[in-house]
């Protein structure tokens, strides 16, 4: 229910005002050209070093939070590339969930662009998406889960400014010809 299939993902991710991504993507399924300001990106698949779901212009363009600065700088593809490269610097990841209390790990404004990209593991992924989505009554858009909230408080920060019209779902893609919204 509330979910339909596109044929347009950069039309999709542009209308959306959450894009939560969670593929085995090796190459970005998600352009930094369709990001609009006010939206959040949440990258919750692509473990691997060699694994990517945003491109750089995407990172470039938006205010970088990790879960854990140990298990995604230098280990996974979505930063150890454009690092490697000299795209983003070590400094381009602002806070991680380390940095709750001193408030780093929150928006500034309602217009700026916020990724996250978590390097835990897969349940991780599921409550964080779970729970962005109930707050708004999305409900598990499109998978299950036990609901768990303990691991998303930071993740909360960042989406509080967010007023959702849409929320696109990346899930688990092959290819980014049809997509859940």
């Amino acid at each position: 229910p509330g979910m339909a299939v596109v044929d347009d993902l950069a039309a999709a991710a542009s209308a959306a005002d959450i894009i939560t991504c969670a593929t085995m993507a090796t190459d970005p399924v998600i352009k930094g050209e369709w990001l609009r300001p006010g939206q959040h990106v949440d990258l919750i698949g692509a473990y691997r070093p060699d694994m990517r779901e945003a491109d750089d212009r995407a990172l470039t363009r938006a205010r970088i939070f990790v879960d854990s600065r140990a298990t995604t700088i230098g280990h996974i593809g979505e930063l150890k590339i454009p690092l490697a490269h000299g795209v983003i610097g070590v400094g381009d990841v602002l806070a991680d969930y380390y940095d709750l209390a001193s408030g780093a790990f929150a928006r500034r404004s309602e217009d700026e662009i916020t990724l996250f990209k978590n390097g835990g593991g897969a349940h991780l992924d599921d409550d964080r998406a779970v729970y962005s989505g109930s707050g708004w009554g999305i409900g598990a858009v499109g998978w299950g889960s036990s609901g768990s909230k303990g691991s998303n408080a930071g993740q909360s920060s960042l989406l509080r400014c967010i007023p959702i019209v849409r929320f696109l779902c990346l899930h688990s893609i092959t290819s980014p010809s049809k997509t859940h919204v």
